[in-house]
């Protein structure tokens, strides 16, 4: 199991449209600041399954950038 952090960053006027998306992605939240960032965790099992997620966060509209910050595997 592969666990990671990711760092969003997003256009101000587009930051709860973000969280509302994720939140239909089923993505877990931990939080949201006034800076226009969202951190959030990803769990996959493979390598592939992640980059697939982080790549569909990236894309969402208003998303400037989306970074791993942590990254855990669990055999």
């Amino acid at each position: 199991m592969n666990i990671v952090g990711i760092l969003i960053n997003t256009l101000p006027a587009y930051t709860n449209r973000v969280v509302e998306h994720l939140k239909k992605l089923g993505i877990e939240i931990h939080g949201v600041n006034e800076k226009s960032q969202i951190v959030i965790t990803l769990e996959q099992e493979t390598d592939e399954m992640l980059t697939e997620q982080l790549t569909t966060v990236q894309q969402i509209q208003g998303v400037l950038t989306a970074a791993m910050v942590y990254h855990h595997v669990d055999e």
